[in-house]
C-alpha cells in the first residue's frame, strides 16, 4: 500500500484521487457567469466556497489521515528468569534499577519476566522501574525458556503513540517458540530489540543425553539398551538402572564407567521376564560432585512394550466378593489380576499392561481425578477395554456421576426417563477458611459435590460471609437442574470465619425439612473451632432422619476433632480427619453419593434377552432360563445408535439396562448394572454358562494385538519428538501406502493427532513437539486399503527439560535477534547502555480523518455556499459564516488535542468575524433601540400625568355631587324664614348667579380642556411617524429603481456573443 507523506501532519492512503483538485479552476470559471447577479463580496465568497468544496471532496476520496509524531519513548524490559539464568537474577534486577533511575520524565518503562510463560510485572508507566529489588513473584515453571512468547507480549504492551524499544536480558537458550520469527515481526513494526546477554558457562558438568531401548520386545528375550552421556571433563562414576522402579543388580564392570570429554556411549543387555510396558530409568552418580554442576540432567528414561499373553485387571473394593468372577475368567484361560482398588497404584503406563480393566462395584472416591482421567484415556485414546459392574457402590450410587468414566460408558448414570425416582438433598456447610488456600478448596469441594449428585437432587451451600449479614445461603437449596449456574455461584463465594455452628445448622435443618427428598444429608468442613451446636439441635436432626458428616481439617495440628466427631456420631454420619487437602475430593465424592441410594433397586428379577444377536451373547439361547439377579443400579442407555442392550430388566415403567455395550473411539466398554455376586448374583455364579458369558464379554473389550512385523522406535531431537515405523509383511516385503490413525497422549493428559509421512520404502515418520517432561504414549491404528491391519503402542519418556542441558550462553542466537530487529548490543553497564537514548525515529500514529472532514468541513462549507447565494440579509449571512468558521476551528482543535481554552478562543474568534460582517447594522440598531426606548419612556410619563389629573377631577366631581344632593334634600324640607347667616353662606354673587355655565366640563372645573390637549398631541405624533415611514419607503423604492437602472444599463452595454 502506497502512503504519500507530506510535510504537513497529514497523509493520504489513495493519493491518486487528489487529481480531482484540478477541477477547481474550471468550477471558478463556470461560477463567474452563473453568480454574476451577486455583489462582488458574495460572488468571491461563493466561488471560494465551491473551490474549497472540490478540494475537500478530493481529500476525502484520497482517504486523508492525520499523522501525529511523538518523540516520547517507551522501553519494555524483558528479563529471562529460567533455571539456566537463576544465578544472575539479583544482578539483573540491580541493573534494571540503576539503568532506569534517571529516566526522562516523559518516557515510560514496562517490565516482563519469563521462563516457560511470560508475565507482565509492570505496565508501561513514567518514572522508571518501580518494582522493589527481590520482590518479584517466584516463577514456578522455570524448566523452559520461551523468549518468543515474552517478546510477543512486550510488543502487545506498547502504547500506540510513543517510540518503542525492547531491551532483552537473556542467555539466548530458547527451547520453546521461535524468537527469530518474533524479531522479524518486531523489525517490520519498527521496534528494535536491544540485547543484554547474560553470560555464564558451566565448565564442569555431566549429563545423560539419551537412553535407547526397543519399543517392542518378546517375553524372555535379552533387551538391548544403549546409553549416551556427555561430559566436559574426564569423570568417573557409577551407572544405576531401574526397571519399573526397582534397582537392577548390574555387574560391577558394567556399573562403573570412566567418561572422557565429549560423547560416551555404553551398551548392555537386560533380561525381560514380565509382559506389558517396562519402564527403565538410568542415573549417573559422579565420584566427584564438583565435576557435575547441574545434577538435574543426570537421568534418562526409556520404556518397552513386552508382548505376552493378554491380561485383565480386576479392581474390587472387596476382592473376596469378586473372586467368583476372577475364577471363572481364569477357567476360560484369561489371565486375570484381582487387586484391591484402594491399594493399587494406577497411571496411564500401568494401564497399558492390561488389555481390559474391570471395575467391580468400586466407588469413585477410591480414585484420584488424575486416575479417573487415565482410565478414560486408556479407552478412548489407547484402545483399551473397560467393564463396570454394579452393586451398592456402582454407577450413580457410587458417586460416578459426572466423572470421565461416565463419558466412556454406554449408559448414563442418571435416570432420564419419566420414572419417578426419590430425590436426594445435600447441604454443604463450608468453614474452610482455616486451611491453606481455604477459599479454593471450599469452592472446589462444593463443585465436586455438584458433579457427583444427580440433576434431580437438591443442593445448597451455607457459609459465613465477611459482608454484613453473616451466615447466608451462598447457594440456596435448589434442584441441581442447571449445574453450571450452581457452580458459577459457588465460584463467587468468599468464605469467612464462622463464629458458631448453631445458626447454619438450624438454617440447613429448616430448609431440608421442607423438601420432598427421601435421603437428606449435610457435610460440614471446618477446623472445629466455631461454637458447637446445642444437643437439642442434633436431636432434631436425628429425629428428622438427616445425617451429618464432618471433615476436620485446619492449619497444622489446629483441628478440634472432639466437637466435629460428636456432631457426626450424634446424627449417624461419619467423621474424617484428612492430613492433606488433596484427600478432600475423594471424601466429598464419597459423602455426596450418600443421597444417591434411591438408585439401587434391591429386589429379585429375571433378566431378559433383548438383543440376541449381540456378540456378547453368542451361544446363549434366547429362550434359555436365565438365573435371577437380586438387584441392580438404575441407569439410562445413552442416546446413540452404537449402544446395544443385549439384556434388560422389563418393568411396567420401561426397560432398565442390565447389560449394555458400545465402542467409544478406540476402545470398547461394557456396563453390567448388577453383580455384587454374594448378595445379588449368587445364582449366576452357579450357572453353567456364567464363565463362558463373562469370557465373551471380556474378550470383546480387549485391546487388539500389535502386528508382529512392524518395527517402531522413538527418539527426541531437541524440542521435537519423532516416531518411526518400519512396516514389513510376513515375507519381509515393504508395506507401502499404509494409512495411520494415530493419537499421542502428552504428560498433561492432553492429546494430539500424529501425522505420518512415508519417507522411504515401508518407512514412515511423524513429528511432534516435546514441551513437557514425562511420558508420551501413542496408539497407532494401521490400515491398508481401508482394512484394519492392527494397532501399535508406542511412546517415549522425557526425563528432564532441555533447559538443564544448556551449559553456556547462546551468543549466536542473541546476535541474530539484535541484527534482525535493528537493535543494539549492550554491555550491562547502566551509563554506557543509555536505555533511553532518543536515537530512534519519532513514532507516528495515524488516524483516519475523512469522516471528520465530511462532518466539520464539507457540510458546513456546502451550507455556506448556499447561504452566500440565497440569504439576502447580511445579518443572516454573518451568522452562517460564524457557524461555519466555528466548525472549521473545532476540527483543527480536535486534531491538535487542545484544551478548553482553545475552544473558548475559537468561540471568540468566530464571534469577532461574525460581528465584523454585521458592523453596518450596529449603529442603526443602537439608534432604533434608543429611539424606541425614549418614546416608550415619554409616553409612560404623559400617561401617568393624565391619569393623575383624571383621578383628581374624579374626586372633585364626587364631592360636588354630594353637595348637590344635600341642596336638593334641603329644598324638599319645609321652608323657614332664612336667617341672615344662611343667606350669606349660599350667596354666590349677582354676576355669578345670573350667568349659567357653558357645559358640564366647565362646571367640573375645565377637565375637558386637558383631555383635548392630550388627544391632539397623540394625533400629532402618529402623523409624524406615518410621514417618517413614507419617507423610508420612498427611499427604499428609489434605491431599488436605481439598482435596476444600473443593471439594465450594464446589460445594454455588454457585447453580444
Amino acid at each position: 500500500m502506497t502512503v504519500l507523506a507530506l510535510t504537513l501532519p497529514f497523509s493520504f492512503e489513495k493519493p491518486a484521487w487528489l487529481w480531482l483538485a484540478l477541477l477547481a479552476p474550471a468550477i471558478v470559471l463556470m461560477s463567474i457567469r452563473s453568480l454574476a447577479g451577486l455583489d462582488p463580496v458574495r460572488r468571491v465568497a461563493a466561488v471560494t466556497a465551491r473551490s474549497v468544496l472540490i478540494l475537500l471532496i478530493a481529500t476525502c476520496l484520497a482517504e486523508v489521515q492525520y499523522v501525529r509524531r511523538n518523540d516520547d519513548l517507551t522501553v519494555m524490559l524483558v528479563m529471562d528468569r529460567s533455571y539456566s539464568t537463576q544465578q544472575l537474577h539479583d544482578a539483573v534486577e540491580q541493573y534494571l534499577h540503576d539503568a532506569t533511575r534517571d529516566a526522562p520524565p516523559e518516557d515510560r518503562v514496562g517490565m516482563i519476566d519469563f521462563a516457560r510463560n511470560a508475565y507482565l510485572q509492570q505496565l508501561p508507566m513514567k518514572g522508571g522501574y518501580h518494582l522493589e529489588q527481590g520482590r518479584l513473584p517466584p516463577i514456578t515453571e522455570d524448566d523452559r525458556t520461551n523468549i518468543a512468547g515474552a517478546v510477543g507480549l512486550a510488543m502487545a504492551m506498547f502504547p500506540a503513540d510513543t517510540t518503542k524499544r525492547i531491551v532483552l536480558l537473556s542467555d539466548g537458550n530458547e527451547n520453546l517458540g521461535d524468537v527469530l520469527t518474533e524479531a522479524r515481526r518486531a523489525q517490520a513494526n519498527g521496534i528494535p530489540i536491544d540485547v543484554v546477554p547474560l553470560w555464564y558457562k558451566h565448565r564442569n558438568d555431566v549429563y545423560f543425553d539419551r537412553m535407547i531401548a526397543p519399543t517392542h520386545a518378546e517375553e524372555g528375550e535379552q533387551l538391548p539398551i544403549r546409553m549416551v552421556l556427555n561430559t566436559s571433563r574426564p569423570t568417573t562414576g557409577t551407572i544405576e538402572i531401574y526397571q519399573n522402579g526397582e534397582l537392577i543388580d548390574l555387574p560391577a564392570d558394567a556399573a562403573r564407567v570412566s567418561l572422557t570429554p565429549g560423547s560416551n556411549t555404553f551398551f548392555m543387555k537386560l533380561p525381560v521376564r514380565t509382559t506389558g510396558p517396562q519402564r527403565f530409568r538410568a542415573a549417573f552418580r559422579p565420584d566427584d560432585e564438583s565435576l557435575d554442576a547441574v545434577g538435574l540432567n543426570n537421568t534418562a528414561n526409556a520404556f518397552t512394550f513386552v508382548a505376552g499373553k493378554s491380561r485383565v485387571l480386576l479392581l474390587s473394593a472387596e476382592p473376596s466378593f469378586d473372586a467368583p468372577l476372577a475364577d471363572a475368567l481364569l477357567g476360560e484361560n484369561i489371565n486375570v489380576d484381582l487387586r484391591d482398588a484402594a491399594t493399587t497404584p494406577l497411571d496411564l503406563v500401568e494401564l497399558q499392561s492390561y488389555s481390559s480393566v474391570i471395575l467391580a462395584n468400586v466407588p469413585a472416591s477410591m480414585f484420584s481425578d488424575e486416575q479417573l482421567a487415565d482410565l478414560a484415556s486408556s479407552v478412548k485414546d489407547l484402545g483399551g477395554g473397560l467393564i463396570m459392574t454394579g452393586g451398592d457402590e456402582g454407577f450413580g450410587a457410587g458417586g460416578w456421576i459426572g466423572t470421565p468414566i461416565e463419558e466412556v460408558m454406554p449408559v448414563d448414570f442418571e435416570i432420564k426417563h419419566k420414572r419417578v425416582i426419590p430425590r436426594g438433598a445435600l447441604v454443604i456447610i463450608s468453614h474452610s477458611c482455616e486451611i491453606p488456600r481455604g477459599n479454593y478448596w471450599g469452592k472446589e469441594m462444593a463443585k465436586k459435590s455438584v458433579d457427583t449428585i444427580s440433576s434431580r437432587d437438591y443442593i445448597g451451600v451455607l457459609a459465613y460471609s465477611w459482608t454484613p449479614g453473616g451466615v447466608s445461603w451462598e447457594v440456596p437449596l435448589q434442584i441441581a437442574t442447571n449445574k453450571a449456574a450452581v457452580k458459577a455461584r459457588i465460584d463467587r463465594m468468599q468464605i469467612g470465619d464462622m463464629p458458631d455452628f448453631a445458626q447454619t445448622m438450624q438454617m440447613a435443618l429448616k430448609s431440608l425439612q421442607q423438601t420432598d427428598a427421601a435421603q437428606r444429608h449435610v457435610i460440614v468442613i471446618s477446623d472445629g473451632d466455631p461454637s458447637p451446636p446445642p444437643s437439642g439441635l442434633l436431636n432434631d436432626y436425628k429425629a428428622a432422619g438427616i445425617t451429618i458428616s464432618t471433615i476436620g481439617i485446619g492449619w497444622g495440628a489446629h483441628v478440634m476433632q472432639g466437637p466435629m466427631r460428636q456432631i457426626a456420631e450424634a446424627t449417624g454420619g461419619k467423621f474424617y480427619a484428612p492430613r492433606n487437602p488433596k484427600q478432600l475430593p475423594q471424601i466429598f465424592v464419597k459423602e455426596s453419593k450418600v443421597i444417591r441410594r434411591p438408585l439401587i433397586i434391591e429386589e429379585a428379577f429375571k433378566p431378559q434377552v433383548f438383543h440376541a444377536m449381540s456378540d456378547l451373547l453368542a451361544g446363549l439361547d434366547p429362550d434359555e432360563d436365565i438365573p435371577p439377579l437380586g438387584g441392580l443400579v438404575l441407569t439410562s442407555p445413552k442416546e446413540s445408535p452404537n449402544v446395544q442392550l443385549p439384556m434388560i430388566r422389563a418393568t411396567d415403567d420401561g426397560n432398565d439396562p442390565v447389560l449394555a455395550h458400545w465402542q467409544y473411539e478406540l476402545g470398547k466398554t461394557v456396563a453390567f448394572t448388577s453383580g455384587f455376586w454374594p448378595r445379588w448374583g449368587a445364582a449366576w455364579t452357579e450357572w453353567p454358562k456364567y464363565a463362558k458369558l463373562w469370557a465373551q464379554i471380556v474378550r470383546w473389550t480387549m485391546r487388539q494385538e500389535s502386528p508382529a512385523n512392524f518395527d517402531t522406535y522413538t527418539r527426541i531431537e531437541g524440542d521435537r519428538g519423532r516416531v518411526v515405523v518400519d512396516a514389513l509383511d510376513k515375507d519381509a516385503n515393504y508395506l507401502n501406502a499404509l494409512q495411520f490413525r494415530s493419537t499421542l497422549i502428552k504428560p498433561d493428559k492432553t492429546t494430539l493427532p500424529l501425522q505420518f509421512t512415508q519417507t522411504g520404502p515401508g518407512h514412515y515418520e511423524a513429528e511432534f513437539e516435546v514441551d513437557k517432561m514425562g511420558q508420551y504414549l501413542g496408539t497407532l491404528q494401521v490400515f491398508e486399503g481401508g482394512e484394519h491391519r492392527g494397532t501399535i503402542q508406542t511412546g517415549l519418556t522425557v526425563p528432564y527439560s532441555p533447559e538443564y542441558r544448556d551449559l553456556a550462553t547462546n551468543e549466536a542466537i542473541l546476535r541474530q535477534v539484535q541484527s534482525i530487529s535493528g537493535g543494539r548490543w549492550l554491555t550491562m553497564d547502566p551509563k554506557r547502555d543509555d536505555l533511553f537514548s532518543h536515537d530512534l525515529p519519532p513514532s507516528e500514529s495515524r488516524r483516519p480523518a475523512w469522516e471528520f472532514v465530511v462532518s466539520w468541513l464539507l457540510l458546513p462549507l456546502f451550507l455556506l455556499d448556499v447561504a452566500v447565494r440565497r440569504l439576502a440579509s447580511w445579518l443572516a449571512l454573518s451568522i452562517a459564516v460564524e457557524l461555519v468558521l466555528l466548525a472549521v476551528l473545532l476540527f483543527g482543535l480536535d486534531i491538535i488535542h487542545t484544551t478548553a481554552w482553545g475552544v473558548l478562543g475559537a468561540l471568540l474568534l468566530a464571534e469577532l468575524v461574525g460581528w465584523t460582517i454585521r458592523f453596518r447594522y450596529i449603529r442603526p440598531l443602537f439608534e432604533f433601540l434608543t429611539h424606541r426606548a425614549t418614546i416608550l419612556a415619554d409616553s409612560g410619563e404623559r400617561t401617568a400625568a393624565v391619569l393623575t389629573q383624571l383621578k383628581g377631577k374624579r374626586e372633585e366631581i364626587r364631592d360636588e355631587r354630594a353637595a348637590a344632593t344635600d341642596v336638593r334634600r334641603i329644598a324638599r324640607e319645609p321652608q323657614e324664614p332664612p336667617k341672615e347667616r344662611a343667606r350669606i353662606k349660599f350667596d354666590v354673587g349677582e354676576k355669578a348667579g345670573a350667568a349659567p355655565a357653558g357645559d358640564i366640563h366647565e362646571a367640573l372645573g375645565g377637565a375637558r380642556g386637558d383631555v383635548r390637549r392630550a388627544e391632539e398631541e397623540k394625533q400629532a405624533r402618529e402623523a409624524a411617524e406615518a410621514a417618517a415611514k413614507q419617507k423610508d419607503e420612498a427611499e427604499t423604492t428609489s434605491k431599488l429603481l436605481e439598482a435596476r437602472r444600473r443593471r439594465q444599463k450594464r446589460d445594454d452595454t455588454r457585447p453580444e456573443h
